[in-house]
């Protein structure tokens, strides 16, 4: 039943056979043209079917078509894909955040042989070495995360630490961003070339671990925080490796995940919780984070974000919001805004505000219920532990909506990405 929803959703959307191959680097790993692989959508029991990768390496997606709204709506671009020069040589080489992202570089190793894996921080280690080096020059990082770079694409997509594409979903992002700071196109023309071809197989390569999915089957399937991982990851990837339709599709994908559609285009759990759902009853208004005049039984549900706060217990009016034991709508609301703004920053001037500002919205809920409800666990953001420091999410959002929720002195390596206390905070 959910790979039949997920297989209609996906032709919904507008993908038809683009008549395309795409390019393919010899790299140990990557999927060569003319493999026998086919790319799936999850099934209710967890197996994979349905495809979206031809077993002749076809990708058939290309989402909307030439006179889409989307398309139209598409100015040029800003420098840099998540920073420009510019906007480093106005940060500070002094203070703790400057500190922190110091010592974060300092401690990345590129001799290691195994970067990713779904509780790797060596991909935000390797966004701060490339942070340093793009602010001070200093070349020996910039060494360092080309040489983990290469070490990257010769182990290819699956080791022993990292056999399903969460992994990838995770920490691609980081390492994308990382590989443009330090501008490795100019700086080692063959190993980007190399790492081009790695990322444009990466999106359609099936890994075990998950049943032999892929991080685009991820990024079109799953409403919760994976599928925001993945459709975050699958976005920079598009925009580094120049997949016009491949990045179209992600903007689309993530507009429907905050506005809704009257497709269905996501696997909203129908064997799962559904209460914190504006309508649970109706799919056609489900959204990744409430619209902000979801009312129920007298409460707001405006700016929650249903997949993850189910994961903590059914909606109960009658203790709203009740005790919080997710940390999952930080991580799905740190990659929402990190996509919202990769793609406002490749021509989609728009993406912030989709959604009526969600990302902003759902902040906030999370920024009210810590102050009404810490008692009952709600902290505002989580701070680096066996898991991810979020707390870089509130100066990102400060930063990009000029607003003024209350920061932390000094926040941890999070995902997909981070720094952003020293990044959006000195730099705006």
């Amino acid at each position: 039943m959910v790979a039949a929803c997920l297989a209609l959703s996906v032709a919904a959307l507008g993908f038809v056979v683009a008549e395309r191959v795409l390019e393919r680097s010899s790299t140990p790993g990557v999927v060569a043209t003319g493999s026998d692989v086919t790319g799936s959508q999850r099934t209710g029991d967890g197996e994979m079917s349905g495809s979206q990768v031809t077993a002749a390496g076809e990708m058939s997606g290309s989402p909307v078509t030439d006179d889409g709204e989307i398309t139209r709506s598409r100015v040029a671009g800003e420098p840099g894909l998540w920073l420009s020069g510019e906007e480093l040589a106005r940060a500070p080489t002094s203070g703790v955040a400057w500190e922190t992202v110091v010592d974060a570089a300092r401690a990345f190793d590129s001799s290691m042989t195994d970067y990713v894996w779904q509780d790797s921080t060596d991909g935000t280690h390797a966004l701060a070495a490339a942070l340093v080096f793009a602010r001070t020059g200093d070349e020996s990082f910039r060494v360092e995360v080309a040489d983990a770079i290469e070490r990257i694409v010769a182990g290819g997509y699956i080791t022993d630490r990292n056999p399903s594409s969460l992994g990838w979903a995770r920490s691609i992002t980081a390492w994308v961003v990382a590989s443009d700071l330090i501008d490795l196109a100019e700086y080692r023309p063959s190993v980007d070339d190399d790492w081009r071809g790695f990322l444009a197989g990466m999106p359609q390569h099936p890994y075990p671990g998950d049943g032999g999915d892929h991080l685009l089957g991820l990024a079109i399937g799953r409403a919760n925080n994976i599928g925001s991982v993945a459709r975050t990851a699958v976005t920079a990837i598009a925009i580094y490796v120049d997949d016009e339709e491949l990045l179209v599709s992600m903007a689309e994908l993530y507009r429907d995940w905050v506005e809704g559609s009257t497709v269905r285009r996501f696997d909203w759990a129908e064997t799962r919780d559904r209460s914190w759902q504006c309508v649970p009853d109706d799919p056609a208004t489900y959204r990744g984070i409430n619209s902000a005049d979801c009312l129920r039984d007298g409460h707001d549900l405006g700016g929650i974000l249903p997949e993850e706060f189910r994961r903590s217990g059914t909606y109960d009016p009658g203790d709203f919001p009740g005790e919080n034991g997710t940390k999952y709508a930080w991580e799905a609301l740190g990659a929402a805004v990190v996509q919202a703004e990769l793609l406002r920053r490749a021509g989609f001037s728009e993406a912030l505000e989709w959604g009526d500002r969600a990302p902003l919205r759902a902040l906030d809920r999370l920024d009210e219920f810590h102050r009404v409800a810490d008692d009952d666990g709600w902290t505002f953001g989580r701070e680096a532990g066996g898991g991810s420091d979020d707390r870089w999410i509130i100066p990102l959002v400060n930063d990009l909506y000029d607003t003024d929720f209350p920061e932390p002195e000094r926040t941890g390596h999070g995902r997909p990405l981070s720094w952003t206390d020293w990044t959006h905070v000195a730099a705006s």
